[in-house]
């Protein structure tokens, strides 16, 4: 599949974007490349149950959260992008 310049084009108004025409080339150069991805994909045959549940059916194997306590305050002090002594400066989050 072909993208010509006419979406690129709309993509790029519906984003707002100015693209130059080196940029429309390139994104239209991306945009083939995903779109044949995605037929590809399309193409794919589900038919086989067991190959499409496995997928939903995966065990879970991140570690556990577990919650440690963290002694050492100088040295989160010591690393705060912006503090004053040992007082940490945040931004302004409530009006």
């Amino acid at each position: 599949m072909q993208t010509d310049e006419k979406l690129i084009d709309y993509i790029a108004d519906l984003s707002r974007l100015e693209l130059t025409a080196e940029e429309k080339k390139k994104y239209s150069i991306q945009m083939t490349e995903i779109l044949n991805w995605i037929e590809q994909i399309n193409k794919a045959d589900i038919k086989d149950e067991d190959s499409f549940m496995y997928s939903s059916q995966a065990i879970n194997n991140r570690a556990e959260d577990i919650a440690e306590e963290f002694t050492d305050r100088k040295l989160i002090i010591d690393n705060f992008k912006d503090r004053e002594f040992d007082f940490l400066k945040v931004k302004k989050v409530i009006e």
